[in-house]
Parts: C-alpha cells; sequence; structure tokens
C-alpha cells in the first residue's frame, strides 16, 4: 500500500491514471486471496520463512487470518474507490484511438467531437506522439488543431487527483517563508521553485552587466 501510495505521488498524475492504479490494487488484493485460498504461498516469501521458523504455527490457521484480512482490505477499498467504469468521454480521453465516433452519445455538438476524434485517430503524427507523451502534454499540444476535443479532454486532466501538488507548494512555502522572512511576499518564489522550467544561468548572467570600474 505504500508503494501504491508513491506511485500516485506526482505532478503527471490525473484521475484517470490514479483510478487504473487503484483497480489493478484491487484485482491484486482478489488474485493474493485466491493464491492464500489454494495454498500456493510462493509469492509470499515473508510467510514461507515464517512457516519454516515457527514450527508450532498452523499453515491453515495463518492463511484464515491472510484470507480474513483480504476480504476486510478489499472491502474497504470499495467503500471508498467504488468501481466506476470510466464513461466515454474518459475513454476518448484515454483511447482515443480505440473509440468508435458513431458510439458517442447524441449531444448538441456531438458531430463537430466526431469529426475531430476521426481526424486525430487518421493522424499518424498524432499517434506517434499518444504513444510517447503523457496525456497532459499530448492533449495540451493537441487543443490547438482540434479544439473541441482538446479542450474538453483538457477539463477531464486538471482536476488535482491527489494532494501532492499542494503539500509540494506548502513544503515550498515553509521553506522559503521561514521566521526571518515572515514578511516576504512569495508568489514569485514559489512560482520558481514549483516550476520544472529549467533557468538558463548563462544567459541570465550575460544580460547582467558587470559592475563598471569607477
Amino acid at each position: 500500500m505504500n508503494l501504491l501510495n508513491m506511485t500516485m505521488q506526482g505532478k503527471d498524475e490525473t484521475l484517470i491514471s490514479v483510478s487504473e492504479k487503484l483497480k489493478a490494487f484491487k484485482a491484486k488484493m482478489r488474485l493474493w486471496k485466491g493464491k492464500i485460498e489454494r495454498g500456493e504461498t510462493a509469492s509470499f516469501p515473508l510467510l514461507n520463512l515464517f512457516l519454516e521458523d515457527e514450527e508450532d504455527a498452523s499453515p491453515v490457521d495463518v492463511q484464515n487470518v491472510i484470507v480474513g484480512h483480504l476480504e476486510k482490505l478489499s472491502e474497504e477499498f470499495d467503500r471508498y474507490v467504488p468501481d466506476v467504469e470510466m464513461d466515454e468521454k474518459y475513454k476518448r480521453v484515454r483511447r482515443p484511438f480505440d473509440v468508435h465516433a458513431e458510439d458517442l452519445s447524441e449531444e448538441s455538438s456531438i458531430q463537430n467531437l466526431q469529426e475531430e476524434l476521426i481526424e486525430v485517430q487518421h493522424d499518424e503524427t498524432l499517434y506517434f506522439n499518444f504513444q510517447r507523451q503523457t496525456l497532459g502534454v499530448f492533449w495540451t499540444a493537441a487543443k490547438k488543431e482540434k479544439p473541441m476535443l482538446g479542450c474538453e479532454a483538457v477539463k477531464m486532466l486538471l482536476p488535482f487527483a491527489t494532494t501532492y501538488t499542494c503539500e509540494s507548494g506548502f513544503a515550498a512555502l515553509t521553506a522559503i517563508k521561514t521566521k526571518r522572512r515572515n514578511r516576504l511576499q512569495p508568489e514569485h518564489d514559489l512560482r520558481v521553485a514549483l516550476s520544472r522550467t529549467e533557468p538558463r544561468i548563462e544567459k541570465l548572467i550575460s544580460m547582467i552587466q558587470a559592475q563598471g570600474s569607477h
């Protein structure tokens, strides 16, 4: 679960990617539960070591404890993260080259969306970029040529999937605005601290005139 939590942190994580990881983890729990019920412990090295070291430990009792724990864990995940299939809007953002334009539901502006989707599906350059870019980068660039489809995709990718961005911003603020700098207006400092753009130091230096001799 710690590993799952870490994989969901990052600036490029979206509601779509996080939901996919959560669904995968829930599927893993069902897999683990089935293996334990069948007595297959090859995938659980720590469990094998425990059974070898503890001679009095009953494999059946241990299996029952693990199965019960996984069942409760699965119930809690189902309660907090219910299985919801991605609707058509998310599917055409996540898999635009696998969705049939004719399957899109009837809406007032659906015809334009269908036409733009067909144009995307027949653009080899866009397909090449889709295979190598994140969803955010791909749709931000595609929005220039396919405004309706691109704007709709960006709206789905913008919401924060986790509190990672807020927490990283708060951490940067506490590092910048110390007790000795409590009157600092940190907007510009925060923008620099949180930006992924690498500063071109040499160019910045070249624009500053060295102090002349008196």
